[in-house]
């Protein structure tokens, strides 16, 4: 009885084993072959980008410039708020200002850069990335809003 118990207790272990094994010798002969595995459903792999790309990206980091402030939008979708920490040929180190500490980030990981850190949420304690576009429309309203005061005594005078 207790063997029983014994080898049917770890056969649900067996199963997983020889699962993990066979996805292993899958993913080894599938490495020898040059192909990449495919994403799983519903996420679909960010496209490799191109040397144009990458360009640009080493443009922005050094206009950019050592030990200001950047954020950096990675293609996995995370985004790193810091300060640059030094510039190399395929890579830089970033000090990421929220978690303290130094990340390496590859040319090729990363899909925008911008100047500057971004505000804080006072609700979530992260930061926030505010768009451009937002940036223009909340810059025009203030300006009119600024300059409303301004016209309506300009023309109550008249």
């Amino acid at each position: 009885m207790l063997a029983l118990f014994l080898v049917l207790g770890h056969a649900p272990f067996c199963a997983d084993a020889r699962a993990q094994a066979q996805s292993t010798d899958k993913a080894k002969t599938q490495d020898q072959a040059g192909t990449k595995q495919n994403a799983p459903a519903g996420q679909k792999q960010p496209p490799a980008p191109s040397e144009k790309q990458i360009e640009k990206v080493m443009h922005a980091v050094f206009n950019v410039g050592v030990g200001q402030g950047m954020t950096v939008f990675l293609r996995n979708g995370d985004t790193l708020h810091g300060t640059l920490a030094e510039i190399r040929e395929d890579d830089f180190n970033l000090t990421e200002v929220d978690r303290r500490q130094t990340f390496t980030v590859r040319y090729d990981e990363v899909k925008e850069i911008r100047k500057g850190f971004g505000g804080i949420n006072l609700f979530t304690g992260q930061r926030t990335n505010p768009s451009r576009a937002r940036s223009i429309a909340r810059f025009s309203v203030l300006a009119f809003v600024l300059a409303l005061p301004i016209i309506i005594v300009a023309v109550s005078k008249d």
